[in-house]
């Protein structure tokens, strides 16, 4: 099965380690969770302007980027995790 995302959605393959399970210490809960590395797997086409002009993507399939662990959201796709989110929540991208 072929995924392709929409409008200026991202799909990432997560590279860190599974954790089974986490532990919330009282004192952290309002700390923001740290970014994820991951894969660019499959693009969007891209954002129009008001004008109808389409805005290019920043990243490329291939790329390995830092990106929000908060913003994204898990998807299953063939027995594989996959996370979704906007080209705006990548933080930056490792070559």
């Amino acid at each position: 099965m072929k995924v392709i995302p929409v409008r200026d959605m991202v799909i990432i393959e997560p590279l860190e380690e599974k954790r089974e399970s986490t532990i919330i210490i009282p004192d952290t809960v309002n700390k923001e969770p740290e970014p994820r590395l991951g894969k660019v797997i499959s693009l969007g086409e891209g954002i129009r302007t008001e004008k109808g002009k389409l805005v290019p993507f920043e990243v490329e399939v291939g790329d390995m980027v830092l990106f929000k662990y908060f913003q994204p959201r898990d998807i299953k796709i063939n027995e594989g995790r996959f996370f979704i989110c906007k080209e705006k929540d990548i933080l930056l991208v490792i070559k």
